[in-house]
């Protein structure tokens, strides 16, 4: 009873090691370039952003994307203005993407960071890039 006790903590204890070693050396996707937004906008005024997505991981693996307009580059609030998904962005390399996103209402004299974020899959861990300018 000890005996198999033991083999079976020893084979949990291999499992979840493997588990934690299996998702450190997971897709590590990262949104690498991002196009400028327009300097001022409209209400209901489309434009494309568009850049490349880079995995440094060692499989290839889809991802999902958003796009959202926040007031500081830290803001937990967020209004998402577009969303889109890469089938695969290859170990190692990186895919383009390009998405047409629509502004929403803005508060009139408001300036806000275009925030483009991405996340392996349906995952819920992601990363985020800023745009350089400001939209207003």
């Amino acid at each position: 009873m000890l005996v198999r006790t033991m083999s079976v903590l020893a084979g949990s204890c291999c499992v979840l090691g493997f588990a934690a070693t299996a998702q450190a050396a997971g897709p590590g996707l990262r949104v690498s370039s991002l196009t400028v937004p327009p300097a001022s906008t409209s209400v209901a005024q489309r434009f494309t952003v568009a850049g490349r997505v880079a995995n440094t991981g060692r499989r290839a693996v889809p991802a999902t994307m958003s796009f959202s307009l926040r007031t500081r580059r830290s803001s937990s609030r967020a209004r998402l203005i577009g969303s889109g998904r890469l089938l695969s962005v290859p170990a190692g390399g990186s895919r383009g993407y390009r998405v047409l996103v629509t502004i929403p209402k803005l508060k009139v004299g408001s300036s806000f960071v275009l925030v483009a974020c991405v996340r392996p899959g349906i995952s819920l861990a992601y990363r985020c890039r800023t745009a350089t300018r400001r939209v207003r």
